[in-house]
C-alpha cells in the first residue's frame, strides 16, 4: 500500500512552502506522514532544523531547515533519527531547495571589491562560479539548497538564500 501512495505522491509536481530537511518525501505525503516527534531536529549535529509552531496550521510539527546558525552538510543524521522514514534515502538527491544571488545586495555583483568567500562557501557541491570573473553565478542543476553558501558571504544580511523549490 505504502508503495502505491508513494508512487502516486511522485508523479504530480508540487511546490514546496518550505525548506525541509534533506531526504524528504514529496509534500503531501511528507506532512501527512510525518510524527511530528522531532527526532529528525534532535540528531542534527548542525542545528538547522526547526520543528514549525502549532499557528502555522496542518504543517505544525514537521521539520524545516533554518540556516540562521548554519547550513545542512547532509550527514544523513535526520534520515537516520526518522522513525516514519519521511526522510528517506530514495530521496536524497532531492534538493533541499535552490540558492539565489540577490544582485541588489551582493557586493561583487554591484561592482564592490569582494573576496568571494562564496565560492569557497560551496565546496561540497561547486555550485557557485564566477566565470565572468567578477559576479559570481549559482548553477542550479549542481545545487542541492544546503544553505553551507549562505554564511559565507561577507554581506549582513547575505546576499544568498535558499528557496524553495517545485517537484
Amino acid at each position: 500500500m505504502m508503495d502505491y501512495v508513494l508512487e502516486s505522491a511522485t508523479t504530480t509536481l508540487e511546490t514546496r512552502k518550505y525548506l525541509r530537511p534533506p531526504g524528504a518525501l514529496p509534500e503531501k505525503l511528507f506532512v501527512s506522514s510525518c510524527k511530528r516527534c522531532g527526532s529528525c531536529a534532535q540528531a542534527c549535529p548542525n542545528k538547522c532544523i526547526q520543528l514549525l509552531p502549532e499557528t502555522v496550521g496542518i504543517e505544525f510539527g514537521t521539520p524545516i531547515m533554518n540556516y540562521t546558525a548554519a547550513g545542512c552538510d547532509m550527514c544523513r543524521r535526520c534520515i537516520e533519527a526518522c522513525p516514519t522514514k519521511v526522510l528517506s534515502e530514495d530521496y536524497i538527491d532531492q534538493p533541499i531547495g535552490k540558492a539565489i544571488i540577490n544582485r541588489n545586495i551582493c557586493m561583487a555583483a554591484s561592482g564592490g571589491i569582494c573576496s568571494q568567500n562564496c565560492l569557497a562557501g560551496c565546496s561540497t557541491y561547486n555550485a557557485i562560479d564566477n566565470n565572468s570573473h567578477t559576479i559570481p553565478e549559482i548553477d542550479p542543476n549542481r545545487c542541492m539548497g544546503c544553505g553551507e553558501c549562505i554564511h559565507s558571504c561577507i554581506m549582513s544580511p547575505s546576499a544568498i538564500q535558499v528557496e524553495t523549490i517545485q517537484y
